[in-house]
């Protein structure tokens, strides 16, 4: 069982990106209610709120690989895919840019666990056929990395193509 936690990389440029999110969004809020001292303590309380749980979500995401499946934990949420159900491999917009996932259909993904934000998440990487797993985010240059080497040992057909392309 190997277990991969977020790059470092990732995890600062997605702290820079929530920071400038909620940035925003409070002044903005505070624009609009300006007269209002209540609404503006409301505002900065639930600014604070969303910058910490979103800096403390990033210290929560992680995947672990095993001989059957590969379990994806996100703030709130579990779920497991069985190797044998990984569709393919392809680029996904995940936060604040596409990082290579792991696609499966959405009906063979099961979910170990659930929680009010990971609800809230799953409704974001989960379409009407698909779901996927992040895996960029996970190791800088993942396909030459441990991370990559596992994956294609569980599922070697998901690389085929690229064989047969670089060969051509």
């Amino acid at each position: 069982m190997q277990t991969y936690y977020l790059t470092p990389r990732f995890k600062f440029i997605s702290k820079i990106v929530f920071l400038v999110f909620i940035t925003i969004q409070t002044g903005i809020f505070l624009w609009l209610f300006q007269s209002s001292t209540c609404l503006i303590i409301y505002a900065l309380v639930l600014g604070i709120f969303y910058f910490y749980s979103n800096f403390h979500a990033l210290n929560d995401e992680y995947l672990v690989l095993d001989d059957k499946a590969i379990e994806y934990h996100r703030r709130g949420s579990i779920f497991e895919i069985k190797w044998s159900d990984a569709e393919a491999i392809s680029p996904r917009w995940f936060i604040w840019g596409k990082q290579d996932s792991l696609i499966v259909d959405k009906s063979k993904v099961k979910i170990q666990s659930m929680s009010t934000f990971g609800a809230s998440y799953l409704t974001r990487i989960f379409n009407l056929q698909e779901t996927f797993v992040p895996l960029s985010c996970f190791s800088e240059n993942w396909r030459n990395s441990d991370l990559g080497q596992q994956i294609k040992q569980h599922v070697p057909h998901l690389f085929e193509k690229e064989k047969s392309a670089q060969s051509a």
